[in-house]
């Protein structure tokens, strides 16, 4: 016998640990027992829709540990793939339980309970039609996440006194099967449900620990943010383009990005608005003669958040190919990669697309396909996963020049550069967008340096006269952005 074991009965309130409200407990036809008119719960009384109904809304939308299956077989490395191969696999298994996650998380969802194991936690004394009884101490969980428990309120709790003198029969409590029944037998343990229950609290802590580093990525990834940063910020076309969910894409992809630290996250935001006109402009406009200098054409100029270009876009496109899953999206990619040849535009070998292939009747143009469907994603990928925009070098006296020491992300440089001036750190990624990854090699450091806003100069570069005297174009703007972001974020 249990000694003071408090037991729930019909019409008690239960909570859920990932929802916002309190709900009944209820039973259709009670187990014969029955307290001050109340039928007595056991742990079979988890059915949803019958014993339990919403707790409000909830964080979640898709079956997390599912998923994760899922993409765990999705992307399994087969024995005789690349390292490169199996290196973009883990990234995109990596991607598509990210996703899943932020599913469950980000996006708010009306509560629909899923319980597949019964109650654990119950009585190991009292067996109420063939199943434990319910007590104050008992848990269900639910497939999404949360955690089922009892709301004590004032006098409502049965004592076990009370409960005996109802003469519940007395077995041995028997295991929780895997598929929510009692099989006959039994040793009076619910170790299989309690091993469920402690992974299903290990995945919460580990989402804990998602929220945590997303905390940033929440406070400045959404429209109120971008407009405080600069009103012209237009959200129509993005918003169209990505079904609505346009800050929800953003915020998975600079995650998986690793694009989460504060500053990186606000140099970011205060980038992209010049580049892609607050919106509106997410492809590189031009007019008649625009391209007889560039090393680019009219099918790779720039498309995007940030107006990937050129060669930078095949690099994406390869980068893009490899993390698709095999299907009809990465065959599209495939063929837009297979135009890519080296051609003669204002004097130079450059990589352009050449319009061999016809998808749907239209010439291949991978400006307007990058611009249409991964404006987000090239964007987080130039800052945030390519090596190919900006280099640490260090002087050699020997050769007098420049040596590569290491390739970085941009993302990276930022960290790299943390205790440096953060206006000369943003002229300098300015630069690196402008496609000046290493600027005559070390200029970009050599601006990182600089003890004073080397923009402030009437001369932007003064160490060398090969430097370029020129600042990054649109850059009052970009400036502009960069100080409402530092003084309404950083310093605010």
């Amino acid at each position: 016998m249990e000694e003071n074991k408090k037991y729930v009965v019909y019409g008690m309130m239960a909570k859920c640990s990932e929802g916002t409200m309190e709900n009944y407990i209820s039973t259709k036809t009670g187990h014969g027992i029955i307290f001050q008119g109340q039928p007595v719960l056991n742990a079979n009384d988890h059915v949803v829709k019958i014993n339990l109904t919403h707790f409000g809304d909830c964080n979640s939308k898709e079956i997390y540990e599912q998923a994760k299956k899922e993409a765990d077989e999705k992307f399994k490395a087969e024995e005789g793939d690349s390292f490169f191969m199996k290196a973009a696999k883990r990234q995109a298994k990596r991607a598509v339980k990210i996703e899943a996650f932020l599913r469950e998380h980000v996006m708010f969802n009306k509560c629909e309970p899923d319980t597949p194991l019964p109650w654990v936690f119950t009585s190991e004394d009292h067996m109420i039609d063939g199943a434990p009884a319910l007590t104050l101490e008992s848990q269900c969980a639910c497939r999404y996440g949360g955690i089922i428990t009892v709301v004590l309120q004032v006098e409502e709790a049965v004592e076990d006194e009370e409960l005996t003198a109802e003469k519940v029969s007395v077995e041995p409590a028997p295991v929780l099967s895997p598929a929510g029944g009692f099989p006959d037998g039994g040793d009076g343990k619910v170790k299989g449900a309690r091993e469920d229950l402690v992974e299903i609290r290990r995945e919460m802590a580990e989402r804990r620990e998602i929220m945590k580093e997303m905390k940033y990525i929440y406070k400045y990834v959404n429209e109120k943010a971008l407009k405080d940063i600069n009103k012209r910020w237009d959200m129509a076309t993005l918003q169209e383009r990505y079904d609505g969910r346009f800050f929800e894409v953003l915020q998975k992809e600079m995650y998986e990005a690793g694009i989460t630290e504060e500053r990186s996250i606000l140099m970011f935001l205060s980038t992209i608005g010049i580049e892609c006109e607050y919106g509106v402009g997410l492809t590189e406009k031009y007019n008649d003669g625009y391209f007889d200098k560039k090393d680019y054409t009219i099918n790779t100029r720039g498309a995007g958040l940030i107006h990937v270009t050129g060669e930078t876009q095949e690099n994406f496109m390869k980068y893009l190919y490899e993390i698709l899953p095999e299907g009809e999206e990465r065959d599209i990619v495939e063929n837009y990669l297979e135009q890519y040849t080296t051609s003669r535009v204002g004097g130079k070998d450059v990589t352009d697309n050449t319009y061999k292939a016809i998808i749907d009747g239209e010439k291949l143009n991978s400006t307007e396909f990058v611009a249409k469907k991964y404006s987000i994603e090239s964007a987080v990928w130039f800052w945030g996963i390519t090596d190919k925009n900006v280099a640490l070098f260090e002087w050699n006296e020997k050769t007098q020049k420049d040596d590569l020491q290491i390739n970085m992300t941009i993302n990276e440089y930022i960290d790299h550069f943390e205790n440096a001036n953060q206006d000369n750190l943003f002229l300098a990624l300015q630069y690196a967008v402008n496609g000046k990854r290493d600027f005559y090699k070390g200029d970009l450091e050599y601006i990182c340096k600089a003890p004073e806003d080397i923009w402030k100069e009437e001369m932007t570069m003064v160490s060398s006269d090969k430097r370029s005297t020129s600042l990054p174009n649109g850059w009052e703007e970009r400036r502009a952005d960069w100080d409402r972001a530092k003084k309404e974020f950083l310093e605010g």
